[in-house]
């Protein structure tokens, strides 16, 4: 079976920048941890595929997917105080806390699509 190659190719990169803003509340005071996500565009048929085989899929999971980086994190941290440089583990660890998965996924969902030219 022979495949042949697209005829078309989109006029948008392969990899989203996503600014993800949240807050967070520590020692009484609500706290700003706004980072950028790097991670893998998905077609309107991956997202839907994905969302079929995985059912219900928690959106830390979904994340884990299709992240490949970040910039501006400053929630993860080494020992020495410094942010920890993007791997699994510390994608996992910034996922943990409560909220943060939802609001990286709205993110995403929200920057991976069209929306209307005002």
């Amino acid at each position: 079976m022979t495949t042949e190659a697209p005829k078309f190719k989109l006029a948008i990169e392969d990899i989203l920048t996503v600014r993800v803003k949240i807050q967070l509340l520590s020692g009484g005071v609500w706290k700003k941890f706004d980072y950028t996500l790097f991670a893998k565009r998905m077609d309107q048929d991956a997202v839907t595929i994905t969302h079929k085989e995985d059912g219900e899929q928690p959106v830390a999971e979904f994340v884990q997917k299709v992240a490949t980086g970040w910039e501006g994190q400053r929630l993860v941290l080494n020992d020495d105080n410094t942010p920890a440089a993007f791997d699994p583990e510390a994608l996992k660890a910034l996922l943990s806390v409560p909220g943060v998965a939802t609001l990286t996924y709205q993110a995403y969902m929200r920057d991976l699509g069209a929306r209307e030219k005002n």
